[in-house]
């Protein structure tokens, strides 16, 4: 019993130090270069489970089959467990074929290669594809944002949670049961009515505040405005001062992302333009070379009739 319980503490911790060094990427959100894996893996969530699902449940089948054909002779398919694992370093590169020669001549060679061609060429890529798509995705909406910027951002955004004034107002408001976020979600609720005020029916119900207001700052005057006084009194001015400053930095980074990625649109689309011109030109060329080099054949065919008429002309 110590023996096993040594062990499990030797594996929770090794657990944890690997979700110690995985917090790391809590903190690379501050800078969009930083933080592309995390972009990245967010952006394709939803394809990379299904062919992960996909992927499973193939390898899981194989397993089974491996298991019921090989297991009675090859140590790695003793059991389900074991031939999911050999499974796995077969798609690395890892197999023993002749050894499953030895086995089962008739089922070695399907197993295995409709295996690697399914598991490897095909799933396997599916995964790839899935990634690559959205990191050419996340990486077309990058932050231009610097990162001093975010750095002098956040450092100034700690130092004011750190501030007396701030910890008195945490716990005013833990005594009343009431949160910083649940007061700020209620002044979310009170931003979407003003900005629906900004719509008109239809375009509340399709969703299309985000086009139609993508231009459109919100005053501070207006901003404090919407929220309701008590909480004013419970989240003070100042700090929903520094909501507004927040909300005005998100939307000077959004601005100039825009800025940004439509000036290299432009920059790809006069790229494109001369090189389509530069084509054209190049067809042009050849086109004029051909037309010089049949002038060319046609003096050399008319040269001797004008020599020939020529010399009969100084005879007569």
């Amino acid at each position: 019993d110590i023996l096993d319980a040594y062990m499990m503490q030797v594996w929770t911790n090794s657990v944890n130090t690997v979700l110690t060094f995985l917090k790391i990427l809590k903190f690379v959100r501050l800078n969009d270069r930083l933080n592309i894996l995390t972009k990245t893996l967010s952006a394709c969530q939803q394809s990379i489970i299904g062919v992960l699902v996909l992927f499973i449940w193939v390898v899981f089948g194989y397993a089974i089959t491996g298991n019921t054909v090989f297991g009675g002779g090859i140590f790695e398919f003793r059991s389900i467990n074991s031939s999911f694992s050999t499974l796995l370093r077969y798609l690395l590169g890892d197999f023993d074929y002749p050894a499953l020669r030895e086995e089962n001549k008739q089922m070695a060679w399907a197993y295995f290669w409709s295996f690697q061609v399914l598991g490897l060429f095909i799933l396997l890529n599916f995964l790839i594809a899935v990634i690559s798509d959205a990191f050419a995705d996340v990486s077309g909406e990058q932050s231009f944002i610097d990162l001093d910027a975010t750095l002098a951002k956040t450092v100034e955004d700690v130092r004011s949670e750190c501030l007396p004034s701030s910890i008195q107002r945490k716990w005013k408001l833990l005594k009343h049961r009431k949160t910083q976020t649940g007061l700020l979600a209620q002044v979310h609720l009170e931003m979407k009515e003003y900005r629906n005020k900004m719509l008109s029916s239809e375009d509340v119900e399709a969703q299309e505040h985000r086009q139609q207001l993508a231009n459109v700052f919100v005053h501070k005057d207006d901003y404090m405005a919407t929220i309701p006084a008590h909480i004013k009194d419970n989240l003070s001015e100042e700090f929903l001062y520094r909501v507004w400053l927040d909300i005005a930095w998100e939307y000077n980074k959004n601005q100039r992302d825009a800025y940004h990625q439509s000036a290299e649109r432009a920059k790809e689309l006069i790229q494109e333009k001369t090189v389509a011109q530069i084509e054209k030109l190049k067809r042009q060329m050849t086109t004029i070379q051909d037309i010089r080099g049949r002038f060319d054949d046609l003096e050399s065919r008319i040269r001797p009739i004008v020599q020939t008429w020529q010399i009969k002309k100084r005879t007569d």
